[in-house]
């Protein structure tokens, strides 16, 4: 798959695949006190050999904590589109939800969506490796 997430539309420096860890997209929040952090990624095709379509991509967590459905107060919620989402939009998204991306047939184009995660006041101190975004597409 050459299907990547990017912090910036910058090739340079994608997310880590496949639970490799190398660059991981982190996010750190005060129990305590809860919180929210709304993140703009990117998703690039990176090969000029193969174009993608029907591509999708959903929060899921792939272990037996399920932080990214809403479960106990914990969320990770996505949108697609490059203006950032107002909380009256974040509040019609359901937790763990698929967005639909346009096709990628170049590797040009970074087609922008928004990531909010969000983690209940009061939590136990935790490391969650497991959340991931999952990516489904047609490749041809």
């Amino acid at each position: 798959m050459a299907l990547y997430i990017y912090e910036t539309a910058d090739p340079s420096n994608p997310y880590s695949q496949d639970g490799s860890m190398t660059n991981p997209l982190r996010q750190a929040f005060d129990g305590r006190t809860g919180g929210v952090e709304e993140k703009k990624l990117y998703l690039r095709n990176n090969s000029a050999s193969v174009s993608y379509s029907g591509v999708q991509i959903q929060p899921v967590d792939t272990g037996g904590r399920q932080i990214t459905d809403g479960t106990d107060g914990y969320s990770w919620k996505l949108k697609e589109g490059n203006e950032q989402p107002t909380a009256d939009e974040w509040e019609l998204i359901e937790a763990g939800s698929a967005i639909t991306m346009s096709g990628l047939t170049d590797t040009a184009t970074y087609l922008p969506f928004w990531s909010r995660a969000e983690v209940p006041r009061d939590a136990e101190v935790e490391s969650h490796d497991q959340a991931v975004l999952r990516i489904t597409f047609v490749e041809y």
